[in-house]
């Protein structure tokens, strides 16, 4: 059945005490979600978010807002840290936390990604490379590296909280390059 399916009255009575205040948790930017008549939301797009500094996303609260963002990240050598739960409240609300990088400005500095708790959170995943070497960019000891000098404009790293408890947190990571 098909929302067209419903009368008005209907789906009046399906979304009946759902308020905006119910999307206090849904990250967007200014301008990103237009609410039309009550029965629709449309106007989502894809929040870009330049980073060319360290980027400490490691407390959830800090870091929570920025799922479903895509980073555009420059050569400078600087380090993005992931969210790490402590609680089980912070790790129900990690689990499926995701994000995009986008390198947009090659050099010769590399850019990384960080675990936020050294000691127990884990990054695990693969890297697919144009020519098969996938050397732009890396992903290791749990540790993701746009290697400076290599990585390339477009190359890209999607990063997802597939796991996390009180005291652990995993992502695991899908890397694109070109060389």
């Amino acid at each position: 059945m098909s929302i067209k399916d419903y009368s008005r009255a209907k789906l009046n009575e399906i979304i009946a005490g759902v308020s905006l205040d119910d999307l206090s948790n849904v990250a967007y930017s200014a301008g990103d979600l237009t609410v039309t008549d009550g029965l629709r939301i449309v106007g989502l797009k894809k929040r870009i978010i330049d980073v060319d500094a360290t980027l400490d996303l490691s407390d959830v609260a800090t870091g929570l807002p920025y799922s479903g963002a895509t980073f555009s990240v420059e050569a400078n050598p600087y380090a993005i840290a992931l969210p790490t739960a402590t609680t089980a409240a912070e790790a129900t609300a990690l689990s499926g936390w995701h994000i995009s990088l986008i390198y947009t400005t090659a050099g010769a500095r590399g850019v990384t990604i960080v675990r936020g708790d050294t000691s127990n959170d884990s990054i695990s995943g693969i890297v697919v490379a144009g020519d098969a070497a996938a050397s732009g960019i890396t992903i290791g000891s749990n540790v993701i590296t746009f290697v400076g000098g290599t990585a390339v404009v477009g190359d890209r790293v999607d990063i997802t909280c597939w796991s996390a408890d009180a005291t652990n947190t995993k992502y695991v990571a899908q890397g694109f390059c070109a060389v």
